[in-house]
């Protein structure tokens, strides 16, 4: 039986490994389609896959001058056309609770969302909580 356990946890790593390198053949596969595709039809899909949606960025170590950010920052404004970022949970939640016809994604670091979530969990319009 301890073989048997040994295996399943085994799986479950090897699992998580798949889904990463799943992950990075599928962006290589959506790459090349994209190239076939004109470009104006790309550009035309994000916006209209999430143009009800907001991100909400909440993490005491955003510092927007910094390069990491701004890369980041860059590639989340293909995906979605409205992102806050908050480096408070205060002003975060006070923002989320103000937010009524548009369905919102939050990025949160761990610590954070220990202290968040238990105050907007009830939000109907958050959708995701990404920790």
């Amino acid at each position: 039986m301890d073989k048997s356990k040994s295996s399943t946890a085994s799986s479950a790593t090897s699992a998580e490994y798949s889904t990463k390198v799943v992950s990075t053949v599928s962006k290589q596969v959506t790459t090349s389609t994209t190239v076939a595709a004109s470009s104006e039809d790309f550009r035309a899909r994000p916006r209209r896959m999430v143009q009800n949606f907001l991100l909400v960025w909440l993490d005491a170590n955003i510092d927007e001058r910094k390069e990491d950010f701004q890369k980041s920052l860059t590639e989340l404004q293909k995906i979605f056309v409205t992102i806050e970022p908050f480096t408070d949970v205060g002003p975060c939640v006070d923002y989320l609770t103000s937010i009524d016809d548009q369905k919102i994604y939050l990025i949160t670091s761990a610590s954070f969302g220990q202290t968040i979530v238990p105050l907007i969990h009830d939000i109907a319009q958050l959708d995701t909580i990404f920790v």
